[in-house]
């Protein structure tokens, strides 16, 4: 392993050792890392490092998107980790003038435009699959797998724009399904 992604690594843990209320493992691809102390409740498997500046500006947002990108994965019980980290929300890092840009994006008519068009595209995108596979069995909806997939895929990205534009929403409606 390279120096760089070791110290990535240890900056990582080392962020992540502010929620030791619960014990909970940390695994990357050759080793795991233990934060807090005592028998772990869950374990999260990294599979690319989050840069601790994300973590900086917004724990949840980086936590959250890291998830939905595929970049983390949570063994055991979803719930006990989303509780062990909400449990925990005055240790997360906000910067505010970070998130201020997010919360409340630029008014311009260019900016508008492709906020609209990013929410309709993601929804378009969903329903042609459905359209598709509608029309191509013959008028017999059967959806295959494949299709499920990518739609599940889309459906993905359309939570992941509501957890950029509603951070803390998005964690606490997640919180509340579980």
């Amino acid at each position: 392993m390279c120096d760089t992604s070791m110290l990535e690594e240890k900056a990582m843990v080392q962020f992540l050792n502010r929620f030791t209320d619960y014990p909970f493992l940390v695994k990357w691809k050759d080793h795991e890392d233990r934060v807090g102390h005592g028998n772990p409740m869950f374990a999260v498997d990294i599979r690319e490092t989050i840069p601790v500046k994300k973590l900086m500006d917004s724990t949840s947002l980086a936590l959250g998107e890291a998830y939905m990108k595929g970049k983390l994965e949570v063994e055991g019980s979803l719930y006990e980790a989303l509780d062990h980290f909400l449990g925990q929300m005055d240790r997360f890092s906000v910067n505010r003038l970070h998130l201020r840009k997010l919360l409340y994006p630029s008014n311009s008519r260019k900016n508008q435009k492709m906020e609209v068009s990013s929410h309709y595209d993601i929804g378009n995108d969903f329903y042609r699959l459905l359209i598709e596979e509608y029309t191509q069995s013959g008028r017999t909806f059967v959806i295959s797998t494949h299709i499920i997939d990518e739609a599940s895929d889309i459906f993905h990205l359309f939570l992941y724009n509501i957890m950029l534009s509603f951070p803390f929403l998005f964690f606490l409606l997640v919180y509340i399904v579980m």
